[in-house]
């Protein structure tokens, strides 16, 4: 019984642990690394392939190579592969040699090298026109083998043109027709002649933009002239004649003028023309002598056997006459206020070499 207990306590002891399955490592791995492995495997044995079987046709390539026999090879070039290709082919037979005939290889052609000459009959002015007429026939006549040599001209005063080295530093020096902004600092009234004085607004750089050479505040000086102004012009020739620097530098200026903001000749301004003064007078005459006649008209008729106002009417029209002459000449006025911006063109080359010298900066 004792035997019959203990083997009941065994099975109930070994029926109350749980089964575990056990599966195989290969299993658990996923689906998609399988797939995976297999796509490398199939790609290695592909390339593995290819290398074979090129390595193979290059085994081939060389044994027919070394098979082919040199007449087929010529046998083949000469099959025809066009219309015509089961006629027999027929070598071309070479010429007879013969002894009498030498090949002889010739230069290449060169062609004729023209002499070039300058026309300067064509543009140079010249007073005989006969010299000018006969070089260009002459010219004419030879055709296009060569041009015309240059015609000589005797007592033609016409300069020839140069080219000139300029010597001059381009640090050192303004070139001309450099345009200079200036402020007005006086009013400009052109009745009577005087001067005219602005005022540098910014500095003035070399011909190379690199050295500074004129101050801002530099004082320019002018003159102008009454008269120069006519009727119908908008502009007046004013003309700068010196420059004072703020260090007392003292600047001359040659054939150097006024010039507006963009560049165009002469100062602007308000332009009175006088007009009330040139024909006011001779208006209020005419008028005058226009009621002197009325009136002696009214006297004649009613005494009509003597005119009292003959001279009156004939001294009115000298009048008339003397005051129109003498204010149809007034010339017309510019105005220009103080502050308005005017330009300095410079004339000719300023050279600073004189007074300045450069030096490398520490």
């Amino acid at each position: 019984m004792i035997n019959s207990v203990d083997r009941r306590d065994e099975n109930i002891a070994t029926s109350a642990e749980p089964e575990i399955n056990r599966y195989k490592s290969f299993k658990k791995i996923p689906l998609i690394l399988k797939l995976l492995a297999g796509g490398v495997f199939f790609i290695l044995l592909g390339l593995v392939f290819f290398k074979v079987q090129g390595f193979y046709k290059e085994i081939k390539g060389i044994e027919s190579t070394e098979n082919r026999s040199p007449g087929r090879a010529s046998a083949s070039t000469k099959q025809r592969r066009d219309l015509g290709q089961f006629i027999p082919h027929v070598d071309p037979v070479p010429p007879p040699p013969s002894d009498a005939v030498t090949v002889v290889e010739l230069p290449p052609p060169t062609l004729p090298v023209r002499k070039l000459y300058f026309k300067k009959y064509l543009s140079i002015p010249v007073q005989n026109k006969s010299l000018t007429s006969g070089a260009a026939g002459a010219g004419r006549s030879e055709g296009d083998a060569t041009l015309a040599p240059p015609a000589t001209v005797e007592g033609g005063g016409a300069p020839e043109i140069k080219v000139e080295a300029i010597t001059m530093d381009p640090n050192l020096f303004i070139e001309a027709n450099t345009y200079i902004p200036c402020t007005l600092q006086t009013r400009f009234v052109s009745d009577i002649a005087g001067i005219i004085t602005c005022v540098i607004s910014r500095d003035v750089y070399s011909a190379n933009s690199h050295t500074k050479l004129i101050e801002k505040g530099t004082k320019a000086f002018g003159s102008y002239r009454t008269g120069t102004l006519k009727h119908g012009q908008g502009r007046m020739f004013v003309i700068w004649t010196q420059l004072r620097t703020p260090d007392f530098k003292k600047i001359s200026l040659v054939n150097t003028q006024v010039v507006g903001q963009l560049g165009e000749a002469g100062i602007e301004g308000w332009i009175d023309t006088h007009f009330l003064e040139r024909f006011g007078n001779a208006l209020m005459l005419s008028i005058v002598q226009d009621v002197v006649a009325a009136a002696a008209k009214t006297t004649v008729e009613t005494d009509r056997r003597s005119d009292y106002t003959a001279n009156s009417r004939d001294s009115l029209a000298k009048m008339a006459n003397t005051a129109l002459e003498n204010s149809i000449n007034i010339p017309p006025t510019l105005y220009k206020n103080q502050g308005d911006v005017l330009g300095i063109l410079v004339g000719e080359d300023i050279d600073f070499s004189g007074i300045y010298s450069l030096r490398l900066k520490r």
